[in-house]
């Protein structure tokens, strides 16, 4: 079905397409956000993800060049591989502790984004496999520094899977 803007799968109650003047509903109806749903919208600024969104999917908002604005809700737990990749005026974006995984590439491209702020910077571990159980620490002290953990993420660990235990 169509709402604000967006078409959505109403089975799986995913955001499949988005543009610029899309509103994400913020009725229960989008539990997930597609792969690929926004991709390529440069003209998109700003989104606000509501709370019934648990997942962002993969090349979700690549190369949405215009972005300069998003707030991750505490609901979400994954964000998907190349999610936020090309966003390249992002300056900053807080990580919700909420959120166990960040797929590989998912900030890389972001060259504004010099600030990161794990809300809880513990229990990261970074690894080559998206289905690996165990993989090598990123430390706490680091991810708590918000210009350190956006160089982890837009560049130093980018091609890694993060996986929060």
């Amino acid at each position: 079905h169509s709402a604000a803007n967006c078409i959505i799968k109403t089975e799986s109650k995913t955001l499949i397409v988005g543009c610029s003047n899309s509103v994400i509903p913020s009725d229960g109806s989008v539990t997930s956000i597609g792969d690929l749903a926004f991709s390529g919208c440069s003209s998109l600024t700003s989104i606000t993800i509501p709370d019934s969104v648990t997942s962002i999917g993969d090349y979700t908002f690549e190369d949405c060049s215009g972005l300069t604005n998003i707030t991750i809700p505490d609901s979400v737990t994954s964000i998907g591989e190349f999610a936020f990749f090309g966003c390249s005026r992002l300056t900053s974006i807080t990580i919700p502790d909420s959120v166990t995984s960040i797929g590989i590439w998912a900030f890389s491209g972001c060259y504004s984004l010099t600030s990161v702020t794990f809300e809880d910077p513990n229990g990261w571990r970074r690894s080559t496999s998206s289905t690996a159980t165990s993989g090598t620490s990123i430390s706490r002290t680091y991810l708590s520094n918000p210009s350190t953990a956006a160089t982890y993420l837009t560049s130093t660990y980018c091609s890694y899977y993060w996986k929060k235990s």
